[in-house]
């Protein structure tokens, strides 16, 4: 009897995780940070999301050379290495990741520093920290998302849609048969498979049809979604004379 109850809650346990060969989205390469490096991004941390930023201060938490990459919105698109950032560090950061609208000939600069500030703060608390390839030696958060880009490819393609189109979720997701909370299952997206949305012309307003990996379709209310173009920001960290400094920057799209 014992032995029947464990078998079903091993089949129960099983719902919804994602099969070994499955197509997933997880972060590589992660690392777990030393006393030291975290206590410098613990101390950047606290600067950038002060009240009243110190921006003397906070500049001077930046390597005398801070590599910068960008890239398009294409995920698998390789990173392109940017003129090094030597001076007057923040506007160099607000270069790569800050979308700036374009202005007349004769209007002021924005001050655009808050701005990189927040988001240097939501990149830090995204995702675990891990290496990246293109800045060996660094630490950088969050870590690079890892997946079988092949795959990614082939299943995007099969929906008429690009690898950037490609979201996913930190938890099990339940597709319904119908764009209703009453309407049933139409199947279980496992955390980590991404799904597309696919456009129906007469979907109510909040509701989307969705193409997961796993081969389950149905509908879903919208939700607050990782994408995957949109996910690949990073501040990374790395030892100069001996102390952590902020050393790289990544940013896409701009």
């Amino acid at each position: 009897m014992k032995t029947g109850i464990l078998a079903l809650a091993l089949v129960i346990g099983s719902v919804g995780a994602a099969a070994a060969n499955e197509l997933t989205i997880t972060y590589g390469n992660t690392v777990k940070p030393d006393a030291k490096l975290q206590e410098f991004v613990d101390a950047f941390r606290g600067e950038i999301t002060a009240n009243v930023p110190d921006y003397k201060k906070i500049n001077a938490m930046f390597a005398p050379q801070v590599k910068a990459f960008s890239r398009s919105l294409d995920p698998t698109a390789p990173w392109f290495k940017m003129k090094p950032i030597v001076s007057d560090y923040l506007d160099g950061i607000i270069d790569v990741i800050v979308e700036q609208a374009p202005l007349p000939d004769d209007a002021k600069q924005p001050d655009y520093r808050p701005d990189a500030l927040s988001m240097m703060a939501d990149i830090l608390a995204s995702g675990p920290m891990g290496k990246i390839k293109d800045i060996p030696g660094a630490v950088c958060a969050p870590a690079a998302w890892s997946y079988d880009v092949a795959a990614a490819k082939k299943f995007a393609e099969s929906q008429e849609s690009e690898v950037s189109g490609l979201r996913f979720y930190g938890t099990n997701k339940t597709l319904l048969s119908k764009p209703k909370a009453s309407a049933g299952a139409a199947g279980i997206v496992p955390a980590q498979v991404p799904l597309i949305f696919a456009y129906e012309k007469d979907s109510p307003e909040g509701w989307g049809h969705y193409q997961a990996a796993n081969g389950v379709a149905g509908y879903m209310k919208d939700d607050a979604a990782k994408e995957l173009h949109v996910s690949q920001m990073h501040v990374c960290f790395g030892k100069v004379s001996g102390k952590y400094k902020v050393t790289g920057i990544f940013g896409y799209g701009l």
